[in-house]
């Protein structure tokens, strides 16, 4: 993907597809052309300044954490572009007219908030705020505050890149499903009650769309302490929490 933009696309008036059909009924015909493309996309950082879009060819889609060393089954083999009908690979006109309804159509897997936070930079903002369906990973370290408070302590909540994600998330005004896995190596197998309460405080900013088959769903690999207060408590009951399950997808 490049920085600077692209020229606009020709009108291109000559065609009996846009110079005759309003519209309301070209919008019609991208939802069924949406039928038959691509329904898990994975989304990978190739640079400071490039990402990759990766077709899940897998009936079922499940992730590994250790991806930069586990390849994709999905991606093993044939290419990596989308089904596509061969009007959308060839006008170009036609694939950003329909680009809002084939990404509402599409879940976007992305391996990392970085690359999440890439692809809002990178993607039209008009196509990126289309996106309904998101799956998020994060991993981080915990230990606890006395061991070594200057070198192996991470929280969350103190990333700027956890918190712009979440100022973006809370802006796209067409998402209906999220899912968030968040894979923690911890010192002692579980956080406190307090300590999830901050983790999930930016969560429970997050309001979705009505509608979405999953809603929004934050999966976490450690049990609960058993301490202050309930799980329903914590992100203010905006998000499902699933314990000790990260791996399986949708």
């Amino acid at each position: 993907m490049q920085e600077t933009p692209s020229p606009p696309p020709n009108q291109q008036w000559q065609s009996l597809f846009f110079a005759t059909l309003p519209p309301e009924l070209r919008t019609l015909i991208y939802h069924e052309l949406a039928r038959d493309g691509p329904s898990v996309v994975h989304i990978m950082k190739k640079s400071t300044k490039q990402i990759d879009f990766v077709r899940c060819r897998a009936g079922k889609c499940e992730m590994e954490y250790n991806y930069k060393c586990c390849p994709l089954p999905c991606a093993s083999s044939g290419t990596n572009r989308p089904n596509l009908p061969p009007f959308l690979l060839s006008c170009r006109k036609g694939n950003i007219e329909a680009n809002p309804v084939l990404y509402s159509a599409t879940i976007f897997d992305f391996r990392s908030f970085q690359t999440y936070l890439l692809a809002s930079t990178l993607l039209p903002p008009h196509t990126f705020s289309s996106i309904s369906s998101i799956h998020l990973k994060y991993h981080f370290g915990y230990r606890l505050w006395w061991e070594d408070p200057d070198n192996y302590v991470k929280r969350p909540w103190r990333d700027p890149v956890w918190n712009q994600v979440w100022d973006i998330i809370k802006g796209m005004e067409e998402l209906r499903n999220v899912i968030v896995d968040i894979d923690a190596y911890l010192e002692y197998g579980k956080l406190s009650w307090e300590t999830e309460r901050d983790l999930f405080e930016r969560l429970g900013t997050v309001k979705l769309r009505s509608g979405g088959e999953r809603g929004f769903v934050v999966r976490v690999n450690w049990d609960g302490d058993g301490g202050e207060g309930p799980d329903e408590g914590l992100g203010r009951g905006t998000f499902r929490l699933v314990r000790g399950k990260v791996a399986e997808y949708w």
